[in-house]
């Protein structure tokens, strides 16, 4: 649930173009909050 996160973290911050490295992280961002909102749901229903 973390790893693609970290891992879009770690190539944005490897980039020198700040338009890519924005792109990135916001994708990053996109995924987590995705990501804890399907799988918080499928927890808290169980």
């Amino acid at each position: 649930m973390f790893g693609p996160p970290i891992v879009l973290t770690i190539i944005g911050s490897n980039k020198s173009d700040k338009k890519k490295a924005k792109t990135f992280y916001i994708a990053a961002v996109a995924y987590l909050i995705i990501g804890l909102g399907i799988c918080g749901t499928i927890i808290s229903n169980f």
